[in-house]
């Protein structure tokens, strides 16, 4: 290899493996040409270049060489100087390359994430009261519903069974889960009218139903007992709000309180007097609506009928109308046999699930159903629990 090139790559920078690359040698070999040339003045050690290269370059273009190159290998390279020249330079100037910065940044947040702490529960913790909130409504016990294909999806019989399935998924939700983890204070039973089906609604009705209205308020009081008296034994004060349906009237010229959803009032009203069921009250209307306040401060109007399209904007009037001219926090609807909920208004399903009325409406989700709710002193509703009853159909 001749000398004057070696000392040449030599003074640019390059590295002994740098020039062993170069000169296709060992590194070893040239460690000893360096050190001969050393020996005769021809070349500095790396060590003692670092004076004239720092001499030669300001601390604002050594930052943009960093910048350029990114690395101090490849910054020594343009200075002919070496890498141990260039991290001087920069310790000089008080300057640091990325890697050097993600470097201290790695060992700054593996100071600050050592120590994390994980979360525990203070047992003292105060526990507020909550209400439990059972809205149910639209019921239609004696009505009959087949499929387009002729085959039998709701009656007495498959009402009775789906209405014990949501007495059983309420006691669940309270026994196995609101007990454990909040102090529930009391159940509130919103009652949305329809319960019964009626007759004289609309012309075919009479083909559309087995049982005679006074039998269908029977079967509606009796079950509707059977989920008070499942929750009066869990020593909880009932409070039963109920308001009538369009199914309830006797007819479309006949007196208004002339409905059979207020016959089954009457009658869970005499029971409770009859029965001596002092945790058990009973409220209801022969108006379209019914408010009343729930823990003391949220104030629910309860009606069977909203508006339909409560999303448009006349729908968004509508309700806030009513909310404003009742001074309501919430409005409680039933009627379209489908369930939904946001801020302002909670709609109860069904049991009958999709009917001639849902197909009419092309609602996808008219599924069986009942709403569970929470009122807290926080908030008029919370933590709702659909629950299904489809599952439960009789084969």
């Amino acid at each position: 290899m001749e000398d004057k090139k070696l000392i040449k790559e030599y003074n640019k920078g390059a590295g002994d493996y740098d020039l062993s690359v170069i000169f296709n040698v060992s590194k070893r070999t040239i460690q000893v040409n360096l050190n001969r040339l050393r020996k005769l003045g021809n070349i500095e050690y790396r060590s003692k270049q670092i004076t004239s290269a720092n001499s030669e370059i300001s601390k604002f273009e050594l930052l943009k060489l960093l910048a350029l190159y990114e690395t101090k290998s490849q910054v020594a390279k343009i200075l002919r100087t070496t890498p141990e020249a260039v991290s001087k330079i920069c310790l000089d100037y008080g300057l640091e390359d990325n890697k050097t910065k993600a470097l201290k940044l790695n060992s700054i947040l593996s100071d600050l994430t050592k120590d994390y702490k994980k979360a525990t529960l203070n047992k003292q913790l105060k526990v507020d009261g909550e209400s439990l909130v059972i809205d149910i409504g639209d019921w239609h016990i004696g009505k009959i519903v087949k499929d387009g294909k002729g085959q039998l999806i709701y009656n007495v019989e498959i009402a009775k069974i789906r209405i014990e399935k949501l007495i059983q998924g309420m006691l669940k939700l309270l026994d196995y889960h609101l007990a454990k983890h909040i102090k529930v204070e009391e159940a509130i039973i919103i009652c949305g009218g329809d319960m019964a089906n009626g007759e004289g609604i609309y012309p075919t009705q009479t083909y559309d139903q087995s049982e005679a209205p006074p039998v269908q308020v029977m079967i509606v009081v009796e079950l509707i007992m059977s989920l008070v008296l499942a929750l009066l034994d869990r020593n909880l004060p009932v409070k039963f709000y109920g308001v009538k349906g369009n199914h309830g009237r006797l007819g479309k010229d006949a007196d208004p309180a002339s409905n059979w959803d207020l016959m089954a009032y009457m009658i869970l009203k005499f029971a409770q007097k009859e029965k001596g069921l002092k945790k058990f009250s009973v409220e209801y209307t022969e108006a379209d609506y019914l408010s009343v306040t729930v823990r003391n401060k949220w104030k629910y109007l309860i009606r069977h009928e909203a508006f339909a399209q409560d999303e448009t904007s006349a729908g968004r009037a509508k309700y806030l109308g009513w909310m404003k001219l009742h001074n309501a926090d919430v409005i409680v609807s039933h009627h379209v046999h489908h369930w939904s909920v946001n801020h302002r208004k909670i709609v109860n399903g069904s049991p009958v699930g999709g009917d001639d009325l849902s197909e009419r409406m092309a609602v996808s989700d008219g599924k069986p159903s009942q709403l569970l709710w929470v009122a807290t002193d926080e908030r008029s509703h919370t933590d709702f629990y659909p629950v299904d009853l489809k599952e439960a159909d009789i084969k």
